[in-house]
């Protein structure tokens, strides 16, 4: 219970806040250029979701969860906020659950922390994120069953774990890596890994494929019409080390986020491109050699399971997100419970292990009020698309996007001079930006 008041207590701001970027593509764009748009409003939509390859997208689960709601809330954006933050606080609530069933110290510490981080702000204030907030309980739902078959034998257990997997994937594709989840679970639980294991994994594997080709042919079909990674493979492979890097400051040291972050050219020529992915591979072997002690240990699994969620947005592969960034708050969402669960466990196990039990508690407690300060910040700049896009120029002032985007939004006011202003900043940073040389000479 004290869970679902913070988390919404946090996100009071965005209750009443409004659509953002790209929900537009989900709720009032209904052109042919959008047939994501068109089934969600059409009375027969959930047909053409589920069983045709019409949406830019596979996520059948959230689309149909979109194609609901838009007959509750309409073009009302208060019921999709209220739906976002009431799955954050389910799916926080799960992992705690997860957590207690794996008898991990400082499950609620550290499933709290999760809630009212700020880094899950784009995921719960971003009504298009739905996929993020509605896969996460069913991720964790279905390791929950996982750990229940494993303890029970029960079939019942297994049937639930492979079905909420599946509703999982449904929701969001990148929760692939559940199946490498389950076998790292047997080897840590049971220190080893066995052929009945690998049988056991096996239908989930196999639904993961599936999924994960879908995807793939999807995602294909729109970079290949908007080429968003121009990077060779082993530029893309480099940059993964510095995705992963990213995503670990940004989850131990959450200020100055922003919905843009600045696009890196990683050259393999330079030295400093290799430094991050070389770090991390001596940062995994250093783990590995102190596996067996009571701080190695917990360090591996926990950055074992952040990389293994990340794997499928490192940017090996291209996403559509790519041409303004290689990173994002939203695309860490599923993989920061493994932070803010080792932070949690440390500070339990230090007031275990200590006569001033004051200590660790006050840090735990601060940690809470400055998480949850700093979400309710994140989350009035989530509020409107003017104080999104204001924040974003403010802390990343090359993100043509951004200066796109409020000139858009400057132009509807009647505030033609201001909004001239942004196209021309946005084609002072790239010449050949469509939208800013479009939009400009529609503002002239």
């Amino acid at each position: 219970m004290a869970i679902i008041v913070i988390v919404f207590c946090c996100y009071w701001p965005v209750i009443n806040g409004g659509f953002l970027w790209d929900d537009n593509d989900f709720f009032i764009n209904d052109v042919p250029e959008q047939p994501t748009t068109r089934l969600i409003h059409a009375s027969d939509g959930l047909y053409g979701i589920w069983f045709s390859a019409e949406a830019v997208d596979y996520w059948p689960l959230t689309l149909s969860a979109f194609w609901v709601q838009w007959r509750c809330w309409g073009m009302e954006p208060q019921g999709y906020h209220l739906t976002n933050i009431a799955l954050h606080a389910i799916g926080a609530i799960l992992i705690w659950r997860v957590l207690s069933a794996l008898r991990i110290p400082g499950a609620w510490l550290g499933a709290l922390l999760f809630s009212v981080h700020p880094a899950t702000v784009a995921s719960v204030a971003w009504i298009s994120e739905l996929k993020n907030v509605l896969s996460l309980p069913l991720y964790a739902c279905s390791l929950l069953c996982w750990i229940h078959f494993e303890d029970t034998q029960k079939k019942r257990w297994y049937g639930l774990a492979l079905l909420t997997f599946f509703l999982a994937l449904t929701a969001k594709a990148s929760t692939v890596t559940l199946p490498l989840l389950l076998l790292g679970l047997a080897c840590w639980r049971r220190g080893r890994i066995c052929r009945q294991d690998y049988m056991r994994v096996v239908p989930f594997f196999l639904l993961s494929l599936a999924m994960g080709l879908v995807t793939l042919s999807l995602q294909h079909k729109a970079t290949a019409l908007l080429p968003v990674r121009p990077e060779g493979l082993a530029s893309r492979i480099l940059a993964s080390g510095w995705v992963v890097w990213h995503y670990l400051l940004t989850a131990l040291a959450p200020f100055r986020l922003s919905m843009v972050y600045p696009r890196w050219e990683v050259d393999p020529a330079s030295l400093v491109a290799w430094f991050p992915l070389t770090a991390l591979v001596a940062l995994f072997a250093l783990l590995w050699g102190y596996r067996r002690t009571t701080t190695g240990g917990p360090l591996l699994i926990a950055l074992g399971y952040f990389v293994l969620s990340l794997a499928p947005v490192l940017g090996i592969l291209s996403m559509s997100f790519h041409r303004y960034s290689l990173v994002s708050d939203h695309l860490q969402y599923l993989a920061l419970p493994a932070i803010t669960t080792l932070i949690a466990t440390a500070l339990v196990q230090w007031a275990r292990n200590t006569r001033r039990r004051a200590v660790p508690l006050g840090i735990a407690l601060s940690l809470i009020v400055v998480l949850s300060f700093l979400t309710f910040q994140r989350a009035e700049v989530f509020r409107s698309g003017k104080n999104l896009w204001r924040d974003t120029i403010q802390k990343n002032p090359t993100a043509v996007v951004a200066h796109v985007n409020f000139g858009v939004l400057l132009h509807d006011e009647g505030r033609f001079d201001e909004a001239v202003a942004h196209y021309e900043k946005a084609l002072r940073i790239k010449v050949g930006s469509y939208e800013a040389r479009s939009n400009l000479g529609l503002t002239l």
